[in-house]
């Protein structure tokens, strides 16, 4: 539709006087009918209202700082607007990231066909041959599919955004796709200042899909892949304090985001010379994880399993949490929390933590230790 600069955000700034009427703060003080009138209409007015934010490519600093405002601050208690930030973003993500890294023809030995491929959450990346396609599925398969409602396609052209009620592909710019993505990654602000649990989970989810999708890329060997420094400074802040979120109900989503730390770390070990903060704020929420009890205490043990084969620097440390909370798992006989991991599963995982503890005192048993003594004036 080719409309006017002004005739655009003249149909923005109409659609958030009616999403805050409706939805915000216009019903804050309503009848029990205007709310529930307003939870029924949610889900179309934000999927109406970020298309039609993303056809009109504004770029207007009132106008984002507006939507951001009124989002903050009166619309994410409700879990449609979560659910669309999440399409959004990973639509616009998995474009920006073929737009980026797309992997170069060159290392093609099949076919040259573009084909979406599922991954966590949805169709993500891009294949170009057979061989890059199974490489692509076997990966995808182990990645955890956290957003049901958010399937995200991957086409040569356009941004497809695609929920349960059908897909919806936008034409944008290629530097609009950049700025787009940046922008709506912030519209959101902290996820960890949700004060619903299940938005707060339902967030996580969204940002561990987008970690997923950048770990996918890595995967299928482009020239210039990102690395793990790169993902955490886009998502390392917000997961690390969600990792160490100690609010009752908020278990489900922590653990998620100490999942997802755990397979930054393990995917781009090769590759990636992790910065020393990460690895400190990467400890600390392991130590804080194994001294926890219930699903996080299970996760942080059931992900870290192969930091010490990778002998990442300074990974010694979360040894006395790790013996304390080893002991406790594997003296219990009481089956671990439902859908989090089987006690089979449990006790194999920490019994391959043990053992890859057992060579630590015939390794350093032996070791002299210089001693230096400080003069006293």
């Amino acid at each position: 539709v080719n409309l006017t600069e002004e005739t655009w955000e003249m149909f923005i700034k109409l659609l958030l006087s009616i999403c805050d009427s409706l939805i915000g703060s216009g019903v804050s003080n309503g009848s029990d009918y205007d709310r529930a009138l307003g939870l029924n209409l949610a889900p179309l007015l934000f999927k109406t209202l970020f298309e039609t934010w993303l056809h009109s490519r504004t770029r207007s600093p009132s106008l984002w700082g507006t939507l951001c405002r009124l989002l903050q601050a009166h619309w994410t208690h409700l879990l449609p607007l979560i659910t669309q930030w999440n399409a959004i973003t990973l639509a616009l993500t998995t474009r920006m990231l073929f737009l980026a890294y797309k992997p170069s023809s060159s290392s093609s030995s099949g076919t040259s066909t573009t084909t979406p491929v599922k991954g966590g959450g949805g169709t993500m990346t891009y294949v170009e041959d057979d061989q890059s396609q199974l490489q692509q599925q076997n990966e995808t398969q182990r990645m955890r599919s956290n957003v049901k409602s958010v399937k995200p396609i991957a086409r040569e052209r356009g941004v497809v955004i695609q929920l349960d009620d059908g897909a919806v592909e936008l034409d944008l710019d290629h530097d609009y796709v950049f700025y787009a993505w940046h922008r709506m990654l912030g519209v959101l602000g902290n996820p960890n200042s949700l004060s619903n649990p299940s938005n707060f989970y339902h967030a996580i989810s969204g940002i561990s899909t987008m970690v997923s999708a950048f770990t996918t890329t890595t995967r299928l060997g482009c020239s210039s892949p990102p690395d793990g420094n790169t993902v955490l400074q886009f998502f390392g802040s917000w997961l690390f304090e969600a990792a160490k979120l100690n609010r009752q109900g908020y278990d489900e989503g922590t653990s998620l985001a100490l999942e997802t730390l755990c397979n930054i770390f393990t995917t781009f070990h090769k590759g990636t010379r992790f910065h020393p903060i990460y690895f400190a704020a990467l400890y600390s929420c392991l130590a804080e994880s194994y001294s926890s009890e219930g699903r996080v205490q299970i996760t942080g043990l059931m992900s870290s399993l192969d930091f010490f084969t990778y002998e990442f620097p300074g990974v010694r440390v979360v040894l006395p949490q790790l013996l304390v909370a080893l002991h406790g798992a594997l003296s219990t006989t009481t089956p671990s929390i439902p859908l989090v991991a089987s006690h089979e599963s449990l006790r194999r995982s920490c019994i391959g933590l043990l053992g890859q503890m057992i060579c630590l005192p015939q390794r350093f048993g032996v070791c002299s230790f210089s001693t230096v003594t400080l003069s006293t004036k």
